[in-house]
């Protein structure tokens, strides 16, 4: 077996250190290229942001990802849209024109319920904690200056964290995550600042407390003695929510076009009718329009009227309007 007789030959001419390194270091390259960290590089079109994710997830899941359009009448930037589940984590990464369904599966749209909360630290998004069991989402807007409309405005970060309570964790993966994404895909955006902390939510409908002072997004509102509130910051969905189950509402971007139609489906940028008053504002880049909006919730204790809002609670969804434009840079509303 002449073969067997070379290969013994090489073994003994030093062959045998050559494999062994061949063998080590393959098996170095093969660990490598099976990490988490590595698998967590190349998902989600590699915009993810490695070790904060990681510091949600652990280094044992399972993991999918994929590509998706957001629009025909989009053209997004190589890379987008993507989405990807780490676990019981979920991330999708869109343009904010064209985006599928921005709300996704929020709890407080029933507006009865919890209240989305803004980031802070120069973002415009928030966080919603569902239920005292766990779970988390949180969303993030960021404009791309250099992006018209065509190429998609700018960028819309989408996340959920089922089972979890680290409201922080899941806030730095979305901002980081939209970070990452404006730099690998050339959007000149301004983002904001680490975060180290998130406001608590509002408490529940059945425990606030009357209160004369509002000081976040209520304030200045004097039709109700009565609210809940959260800080008044730049996050894309706010909320004031007055006693009575009269709920006013700030949207802005993706998430004023979430509903039929040039003003949600109202032919008019401003009006009172029975079932709900708004407003409208025109915002710069991906914030687009602001719309404002006075709708009952599920709890509400009003009598019928061919009008939604009195003359004071008119007055109050003018102030709430004005103030949330002025805090995100839109023009004066068009109020009713």
């Amino acid at each position: 077996m002449r073969w067997w007789h070379d290969i013994n030959i090489w073994v003994k001419r030093g062959g045998a250190a050559l494999l062994t390194a061949a063998l080590v270091g393959g098996g170095y390259l093969w660990l490598e290229q099976h990490s988490p960290e590595h698998r967590l590089s190349e998902a989600c079109s590699g915009m993810l942001p490695v070790s904060d994710v990681l510091d949600m997830t652990g280094d044992d899941f399972e993991l999918t990802s994929g590509t998706f359009d957001v629009s025909s009448e989009v053209t997004e930037p190589a890379g987008l849209a993507t989405n990807c589940k780490i676990g019981s984590l979920w991330i999708d990464i869109e343009t904010t024109a064209g985006a599928h369904s921005p709300y996704g599966t929020y709890t407080f749209q029933r507006r009865d319920d919890v209240l989305p909360v803004p980031l802070g630290s120069g973002w415009s998004g928030f966080i919603v904690a569902e239920d005292e069991d766990g779970g988390l989402d949180a969303s993030v807007l960021l404009d791309c200056p250099n992006w018209p409309a065509r190429k998609g405005s700018g960028i819309l970060v989408t996340t959920q964290a089922r089972y979890s309570t680290d409201r922080v964790g899941l806030a730095r993966v979305a901002t980081a995550t939209a970070q990452r994404t404006a730099e690998r895909t050339g959007c000149d955006a301004t983002p904001g600042t680490r975060i180290d902390r998130v406001d608590p939510a509002p408490p529940p409908p059945d425990t606030s407390v009357a209160a004369e002072f509002p000081k976040g997004t209520c304030t200045g509102l004097t039709s109700h003695k009565a609210f809940r509130e959260t800080a008044a910051a730049t996050a894309p969905v706010e909320y004031c929510v007055l006693e009575g189950g009269l709920a006013l509402q700030a949207e802005y971007g993706p998430f004023a076009g979430g509903r039929d139609g040039t003003y949600g489906g109202r032919s008019r940028p401003a009006g009172n009718a029975r079932d709900m008053a708004w407003a409208s504002a025109r915002c710069r880049g991906a914030l687009g329009t602001g719309m404002y909006w006075a709708e009952t919730t599920g709890n509400a204790d009003r009598e019928p009227a061919k009008k939604l809002l009195d003359a004071a609670e008119l007055k109050d969804l003018r102030r709430f309007a004005r103030d949330s434009a002025a805090r995100h840079g839109c023009s004066a509303p068009t109020a009713p």
